[in-house]
């Protein structure tokens, strides 16, 4: 939880708050780390991916049209940035 926190810029405590809330939505599964009692990992679930699959449907048609708007580096400046929070590798 603490790397997710780092990764999402958010609290602990927030991020918590908002596993729990995703885990009851059953969006992603919890589980405590068999070789470190400490540690709670957190793994999307298939319904998880299912939404995100059809949010990221949504999304693409707006990033389209955002890069329309810009000159081709900017453009690429973007998609490089969104694929970077993302957690892809950029294309740029």
């Amino acid at each position: 939880m603490s790397e997710l926190s780092q990764i999402v810029l958010m609290t602990m405590s927030a991020l918590s708050k908002v596993v729990d809330r995703m885990t009851t939505r059953s969006l992603v599964h919890r589980k405590q780390d068999i070789g470190d009692q400490r540690r709670v990992l957190v793994y999307i679930s298939d319904f998880g991916l299912e939404l995100l699959a059809r949010c990221e449907s949504h999304l693409s048609p707006v990033q389209a049209s955002l890069e329309s708007r810009l000159n081709p580096d900017d453009a690429a400046q973007l998609n490089g940035l969104l694929r970077k929070l993302n957690g892809q590798q950029s294309a740029v």
